[in-house]
């Protein structure tokens, strides 16, 4: 078969997987893994073509969603496309898989802008007045659900609204850790498929070699301090919120360094049965984070992983 109808059957194969995933995705129960199957096909055969052939491709896949499902459907069909072709397209460019799920969480944040944009703009929902109504909901439920002992109502009925100010202030860092996490996901996928179709995908470097950059202490520290001198200013500027969504992402990087660290020791001692032990306690035990955090800056910052090693290695 020659090249030009190799990829022309490609794209027939392309557009028919994706078009019956789609459909699957919102129209049938199993919506959400339909939904995260779509940009498979496109990040699979979107390695060997460039970014404007495959936008074409997704332009029409968002005509297909269009006759579906009217104007949103076409927009989901489309930002579905984008988000396997761009993967596709930088993991033939970069070599990397970390560069694929970038690319690919970048294109999952600007669709959570958009559909939040249309929502505003468009449906008219007021996003804030969600939050305070789904607050208000709470504080009315004092007199039903169970107080802490050790709290008088009033006080609960505080904590429960200083909580709702740290998450709607917090709502970037959610965005940003779900694209990451949503794109991580649709990886899994490709590099599943493109075994069964024998089109290798790159795979991430393993978890306890992961390490990020020390000066990644620097930035939390600094953030760190100036909160805690500013107390609750945080919640009257753009620049406190930016601020705390900053330490906040910083706090969870610094979890997963303490958690690569732990893999890293599980790994050098050969104790490999607590690997899944101890990721199953993170769910059961969340307390387990903070503990992860620490670790992550003392390994950052005293160089934890490299004493082990050598300590080890000496016997």
């Amino acid at each position: 078969m020659s090249t030009r109808k190799r990829q022309l059957a490609e794209s027939a194969w392309m557009l028919g997987t994706a078009s019956l995933l789609y459909f699957l995705g919102t129209h049938t129960p199993v919506s959400v893994f339909a939904l995260l199957c779509v940009p498979v096909p496109f990040a699979v055969f979107g390695m060997k073509r460039s970014l404007r052939e495959m936008t074409v491709m997704g332009l029409v896949l968002s005509m297909i969603g269009f006759l579906l499902n009217g104007p949103s459907g076409g927009l989901l069909a489309f930002l579905a496309a984008m988000l396997g072709s761009v993967m596709g397209v930088l993991y033939e460019r970069r070599r990397s898989a970390l560069a694929g799920i970038t690319g690919g969480a970048g294109i999952v944040f600007l669709s959570y802008v958009l559909f939040l944009a249309v929502m505003t703009f468009v449906l008219h929902i007021n996003i804030p007045a969600v939050f305070d109504h789904m607050k208000q909901e709470l504080i009315n439920e004092a007199g039903v659900l169970p107080i802490p002992a050790i709290m008088t109502e009033q006080e609960w009925k505080e904590q429960v609204e200083w909580q709702f100010r740290l998450m709607e202030a917090i709502i970037p860092t959610f965005l940003v850790l779900s694209s990451f996490a949503t794109s991580g996901l649709v990886h899994g996928l490709n590099r599943l498929v493109g075994k069964i179709l024998r089109r290798p995908i790159p795979k991430l470097i393993p978890m306890r070699e992961w390490s990020f950059p020390p000066s990644l202490l620097y930035y939390y520290f600094g953030s760190l301090l100036i909160l805690l001198l500013s107390g609750d200013v945080w919640e009257q500027s753009f620049w406190g919120k930016a601020l705390l969504n900053v330490n906040v992402m910083l706090n969870i990087i610094l979890g997963v360094q303490g958690l690569s660290f732990c893999l890293f020791a599980i790994h050098l001692k050969r104790w490999r049965i607590l690997a899944p032990a101890l990721v199953v306690s993170l769910f059961i035990f969340p307390v387990l984070t903070y503990i992860l955090s620490l670790l992550g800056i003392f390994d950052l910052g005293i160089g934890l992983r490299k004493k082990l090693e050598t300590r080890v290695k000496r016997g």
